[in-house]
């Protein structure tokens, strides 16, 4: 019983003890709460005073800018005030400015009404001026015109006068050489010399033809400056010379080839090892511009090229061709030869290679009489015997093959001019073709005069002249700016056939290859003849003779000073 009550007073005082727990739990809770009331309402205090003091300070800031506004419109009605009076003071400078201005109009259309009088007075004075310049300058005209018309008569005059004088003189230059030619052999004195000479002075003085054919024939008739070369014992087939003119090679039907020094001639000259090949003849040479290969084409048909800048003059031969070597022509690049052969094939060798390679080019199966490259080494030309000329490009074998000439005469030989711009081809008719690629001439200009086949064909290295020689036993030498003028012509003494010709590189001379077994050098500058002639002369022409062959009424003159 007493451990059930303790038990009930125990569980009470338990009871108690947990009420009074919640009760102080729930105080804490409140009191908790009431704080956060109050911190919140103490942060929105804080705010609304923020809040208040900065529209306080915006007030503020408005009271003052009223103030600065209003001390600004102060300000500017201050400045409006002081416009206004400058704007009066203005007005009443620009019054008198105006009254100033109506003053000086007054003033300047009086003036003005003075200036039309006086423009008036002087446009007429000036118009008076002007009729009486007129009349003045019109007479000066007339005088001007009649000085000139007095002149263009005076001068027209003098001119056909001095161009009768000129023709005159040419005509009496011609005839001193004509008479010259005449007597030649049948006087033995200086007077066939002295109108050889005088004629020449003549036509030069009066600008007649540079190679007039008659002078010419007068001077080198009578100047015996002719160098013959005897070596080789058949026929001079071909003859070249080296660029700076030292050299001089001939080739022979004897089977030899002989170097020449042009500068002593007369030394025998140095014979080429040919070991047997040849031995039928050989019939054509060419030397590449470098000049360090020479090549000969044999009747037989093998070509040897020689090395001349190596000891003894080694040789190379190029065989497989299979006829008559007509025509050899080195490309400008020195180290590929064509070759043209009767068997009608034409082979490009390259000959700086060991051993030589070649191809061929399409030649149609004719037989092929010449050929040549063109100086810019783009083309290769050949002809036939059936009067085909064909060119060709080098670097289009196939396709770019094209006739140039269909005439039906054998062409015997090509030759370009130094600078590609002429291309001559000679016929066995005797007949030369010119065609001038400097106008893109189609139609070649026709050079007559042998009077039979073209043999060969040379220019010289000014491209001034055309050297031709044929079977008819003539040299002639065309004008290229003048293709229609007769050409100089060079008789061969006794009349043998002249195959190969070449000018010598200063074009001084001319060298041809006969088959009279010689080679012959001739002097073709009519100046260089006729100072040989003033070399060799030993008087001038009397007063009679002058009278006699020049004429009484042209003044007389010595034709040789100093003699």
């Amino acid at each position: 019983m007493e451990n059930s009550d303790s038990e009930n007073i125990s569980g009470k005082s338990q009871i108690r003890k947990n009420t009074l727990i919640i009760i102080l739990g729930g105080i804490s809770i409140v009191s908790i709460v009431l704080v956060i009331i109050s911190f919140s309402l103490s942060y929105k205090a804080q705010v609304s005073e923020k809040e208040a003091e900065g529209k306080e300070r915006i007030a503020m800031l408005e009271v003052r800018k009223a103030a600065d506004q209003q001390k600004e419109a102060l300000i500017q009605r201050k400045i409006s005030e002081q416009q206004q009076q400058i704007a009066e003071q203005q007005k009443l400078i620009t019054e008198e400015q105006r009254q100033y201005a109506v003053e000086q109009q007054n003033i300047a259309l009086k003036e003005k009404k003075e200036a039309q009088v006086q423009r008036q007075l002087a446009e007429e004075a000036e118009s008076q001026a002007i009729i009486a310049r007129d009349e003045a300058e019109q007479q000066r005209q007339e005088a001007i015109s009649q000085k000139h018309i007095a002149d263009e008569q005076r001068i027209n005059a003098e001119n056909s006068e001095q161009h009768a004088r000129r023709l005159r003189l040419l005509a009496i230059a011609r005839s001193l050489a004509v008479q010259s030619s005449e007597m030649e052999k049948s006087v033995q004195s200086d007077l066939p010399a002295l109108l050889a000479l005088q004629a020449y002075v003549f036509n030069k003085e009066n600008e007649g033809k540079e190679n007039d054919p008659d002078i010419f024939r007068a001077l080198s008739g009578v100047v015996d400056d002719e160098i013959v070369l005897r070596n080789q014992k058949d026929e001079i087939r071909s003859v070249v010379v080296d660029h700076n003119g030292h050299m001089l090679v001939s080739c022979s039907l004897d089977g030899t080839v002989d170097i020449w020094d042009l500068t002593s001639p007369n030394i025998t000259p140095v014979s080429l090892t040919t070991d047997k090949y040849g031995e039928t003849g050989f019939r054509t040479l060419a030397l590449n511009r470098q000049g360090n290969l020479l090549a000969g084409g044999t009747m037989e048909g093998a070509v040897l090229v020689w090395n001349l800048n190596a000891a003894g003059y080694p040789f190379r031969v190029l065989e497989g061709q299979g006829g008559i070597i007509y025509d050899l022509s080195f490309h400008p690049d020195g180290k590929n030869l064509a070759v043209a052969c009767s068997d009608g094939n034409i082979r490009i060798w390259d000959v700086s290679q060991q051993p030589s390679s070649w191809k061929n080019m399409p030649s149609a199966g004719a037989i092929i009489t010449a050929v040549c490259f063109s100086p810019d080494g783009k083309n290769l030309l050949w002809a036939t015997n059936q009067g085909k000329i064909l060119i060709n490009a080098i670097n289009s074998v196939s396709t770019d093959t094209r006739e140039i000439s269909p005439s039906g005469n054998t062409v015997y030989c090509l030759s370009f001019s130094q600078d590609g711009s002429f291309l001559a081809a000679g016929q066995a008719d005797g007949l030369i073709k010119l065609w001038n690629f400097r106008e893109n001439d189609i139609k070649p200009i026709n050079l007559i005069g042998h009077s039979s086949g073209v043999t060969s064909l040379n220019f010289s290295q000014d491209d001034r002249f055309l050297s031709s020689c044929s079977y008819d036993g003539t040299i002639r030498i065309w004008n290229i700016a003048r293709p229609e003028d007769q050409p100089m012509i060079i008789e061969d003494d006794i009349g043998s056939w002249i195959y190969s010709i070449v000018f010598t590189p200063d074009g001084n001379k001319l060298i041809s290859g006969n088959s009279d077994k010689t080679i012959k050098i001739r002097t073709i500058k009519a100046e260089l003849l006729a100072q040989k002639i003033c070399e060799i002369v030993t008087r001038n022409m009397s007063h009679e003779e002058w009278e006699k062959y020049v004429g009484a009424d042209i003044e007389y003159r010595k034709t040789c000073e100093g003699k």
